[in-house]
């Protein structure tokens, strides 16, 4: 409660006038995260000085659903608030109210489309960070980008990385004003984040988190909720990976992405989409955040276990790049996209939420920058993918609704056809595994094979550190590979031989 105290005079008498009134801490920064697909872990978050919050809600404006706590955290100020709905009926409206000391308006929220359904939509879009620009300016262009994006009809949303520039003269200001501006994206829409360079602070030695990267880790729940960011769910014939490119040197991280395409092949699913902050390829190329020593780990994992699309900001553009697939060509792109073992990935960077100054709309353009860089534009950006079974209908969108870009994906074949062709067979035996010294190396080929092959040895950063040679008979009954002059760790034996792929992870122990 907040008194007043009033003096107010009248000829020689003073009337003092006591005037109270009920202090409100109205939530604030409220947004949508999910611990698993968009109907199952549906979680709503909000931000609160109160110290007791809860939330009712229904699937009408009676809440009949009931009255239930918000499960408090702290923040950098104040609380935050998080309540976990159970399994959600899909395409309904949710009818829900806060309360932080006294119950706030209604407000509103449309779940997806049933998440077993193989035509839905989502957006990916990255790069809302005030970018050393005029502020006001800023605030226009993100608020400009979140309204379209909330006004978009899409069963979940995608954020690329940089949120905010971590300037020290704003410092948590600038979360504040993203929440702020972007309250119509935020409050309607479900969001899966990834983290980028500007939204942390990153010990690259210490390989851990720490200041600025912690605050994004606590503002918003995803999938495997912990500090590492990278996760996966599953939509319908789709599975969506995201990973964390602040950290791509993580044996850990590689190795759950492995498992995890494979779990997708398994499952027969038709598409599989990849995203992350850094690009791999693109028009604008500095050695200091480039992603080329993850050639042989990312990279490889994406062509053998065959990725459809991998998503990136990081970049302030919009750019497409032509079908990469390093197993085929190093150089040159290859034919098609698809997932298939001679078929490319489709790469694209959205990049540019508010992060430029880049408000008039333009189309893309052909790009020849390097051998893989198709088209681009800079402008203001988000993308809209429709799948609908075997088809994935990709557009470019500016917030004034100018079409950018459009383009389509077909499967011509079965997920299943695809997928047996790009889960390339671990035929590769290396024993003793793991080893402190020498190994030895047998490979019986399902192929005749006249001239020599080439076993390549890479240490886990993609680099390769040994090259082996022998026939075929030879690598049937075994050929050692003496590694006393390398350090401890992780190695992958790569063998190919004709249009076939072989892959096995050893493990150096001294």
């Amino acid at each position: 409660m907040v008194f007043i105290f009033m003096k107010l005079f009248k000829a020689s008498s003073i009337i003092t006038v006591l005037i109270c009134f009920s202090s409100v801490n109205a939530a604030d920064q409220i947004h949508f995260g999910s611990t698993g697909n968009p109907l199952n872990g549906l979680t709503v978050t909000w931000h609160s000085t109160n110290t007791n919050d809860s939330i009712k809600w229904g699937y009408t404006s009676g809440y009949e659903q009931g009255e239930f706590s918000g499960v408090r955290r702290t923040n950098y100020s104040g609380f935050l608030y998080d309540y976990a709905f159970p399994a959600l009926q899909p395409s309904a409206i949710l009818h829900y109210s806060l309360y932080d000391g006294s119950w706030g308006p209604e407000k509103t929220f449309k779940t997806s489309i049933d998440t077993s359904s193989t035509s839905f939509t989502f957006i990916a879009s990255g790069d809302c960070q005030m970018n050393n620009y005029d502020l006001g300016i800023w605030k226009t262009n993100w608020q400009t980008c979140a309204n379209a994006v909330g006004a978009e009809e899409a069963d979940f949303n995608i954020q690329l990385g940089d949120h905010v520039s971590q300037l020290t003269a704003w410092g948590v200001s600038e979360w504040d004003s993203l929440f702020r501006y972007g309250i119509n994206l935020f409050e309607n829409k479900l969001i899966y984040h990834t983290i980028g360079n500007h939204d942390n602070t990153w010990d690259e030695y210490e390989q851990h988190l720490s200041g600025a990267a912690l605050r994004i880790c606590n503002l918003f729940v995803h999938p495997n909720n912990d500090n590492d960011f990278w996760y996966s769910f599953e939509f319908g014939n789709t599975a969506i990976i995201c990973l964390n490119s602040q950290y791509p040197d993580s044996l850990a991280q590689y190795e759950w992405l492995l498992q995890t395409l494979q779990n997708a092949n398994n499952t027969g699913k038709t598409w599989k989409a990849v995203f992350f902050h850094r690009p791999f390829f693109t028009q604008y190329r500095s050695a200091s955040n480039n992603m080329d020593p993850y050639f042989g780990t990312w990279w490889k994992a994406f062509d053998d276990y065959g990725v459809d699309i991998v998503l990136n900001g990081h970049k302030h553009n919009y750019e497409v790049m032509k079908p990469v697939n390093m197993n085929m060509n190093t150089a040159a792109p290859v034919a098609e996209y698809g997932s298939g073992p001679d078929q490319g990935r489709l790469e694209i960077v959205s990049g540019n939420m508010g992060s430029e100054n880049a408000p008039t709309p333009v189309a893309a353009r052909p790009n020849s920058t390097f051998w893989y860089n198709d088209r681009s534009a800079y402008c203001l950006n988000y993308c809209k993918f429709q799948v609908n079974g075997n088809t994935m209908r990709i557009s470019a969108v500016h917030p004034s609704g100018f079409l950018i870009d459009s383009f389509s994906l077909h499967k011509d074949i079965s997920a299943a056809q695809r997928n047996m062709k790009a889960s390339h067979p671990v035929a590769i035996d290396a024993f003793p595994d793991p080893f402190n010294a020498s190994l030895t190396i047998h490979l019986q080929l399902p192929v005749a094979v006249k001239s020599k092959i080439e076993a390549h040895i890479f240490n886990i950063r993609g680099t390769l550190v040994d090259k082996l040679s022998a026939d075929r008979a030879e690598l049937s009954h075994g050929i050692p590979w003496n590694a006393g002059h390398l350090k401890s760790g992780v190695y992958v034996i790569r063998i190919k031989a004709g249009n076939n792929t072989f892959v096995k992870r050893v493990s150096l122990i001294k």
